[in-house]
């Protein structure tokens, strides 16, 4: 209760590292395996918001660790496993009202990234840093861009201009063209604004500007002339 602090409702519904998602009468979670356990069933919740009590439950294929997003109708949830090695993803959708299986769109790496929907397009990030983009509701995979370096939890964002942005592991930010994926333009920090780091978040977008923060703390507000 926001006004007294008080508890109104609690669930275990087992290891959540994603934050939850409110739509309507529902919260939306799901599970994954943490590291050093064997988790072996991972599940998309959709919890009444008033009791907490299950509105449905579903099995996923491998573990959830970003929030859902919810395109038209469903719900859908990231997943994949960051403790084992992996070339496996999938964005699995559900009816948001009975858990019906609606949608599975597969990628080749663990998919990390909280997807994106623009318009008729979903665009995903991977655990290897490769963004890709996918007709919906098809499902079918319109382009894919490979970028370099390690393990990348990044997210990928949309500004008001029609810019996709991207933080690379290694090689800065990366600005592509929605429709075909090509690289517009690229961003690195001079020799005296300090070194790129990895980032574990998006690219905040806002009329002001873009912010990025980083793995080491550095808080970076880039201007998009």
């Amino acid at each position: 209760d926001p006004m007294t602090m008080q508890q109104r409702w609690h669930r275990a519904i087992g290891h959540s590292d994603a934050e939850v998602r409110v739509i309507g009468p529902n919260v939306f979670v799901g599970t994954g395996a943490e590291k050093g356990f064997r988790e072996k069933v991972h599940k998309a919740f959709a919890l009444d918001f008033i009791s907490g009590q299950d509105q449905w439950r579903a099995e996923l294929t491998e573990s959830n660790w970003m929030p859902p997003v919810f395109i038209g109708n469903e719900v859908c949830f990231g997943t994949g496993e960051i403790y084992s090695v992996s070339h496996f993803g999938q964005l699995a959708c559900f009816e948001q009202t009975n858990g019906k299986i609606t949608h599975t769109l597969t990628t080749q790496a663990p998919l990390l990234g909280i997807p994106l929907q623009i318009g008729n397009t979903v665009v995903t990030s991977d655990l290897d840093g490769q963004i890709c983009a996918f007709e919906w509701p098809s499902a079918s995979k319109l382009w894919c861009r490979k970028t370099e370096g390690k393990k990348t939890f990044a997210s990928i964002s949309y500004d008001a201009k029609g810019n996709l942005i991207y933080p690379t592991a290694q090689d800065g930010i990366l600005v592509l063209d929605e429709k075909s994926g090509n690289v517009l333009k690229t961003w690195l920090p001079k020799h005296s604004e300090g070194p790129w780091r990895k980032s574990f978040s998006r690219v905040v977008t806002s009329p002001q500007g873009w912010f990025i923060s980083d793995s080491v703390g550095q808080v970076r507000k880039l201007i998009n002339s």
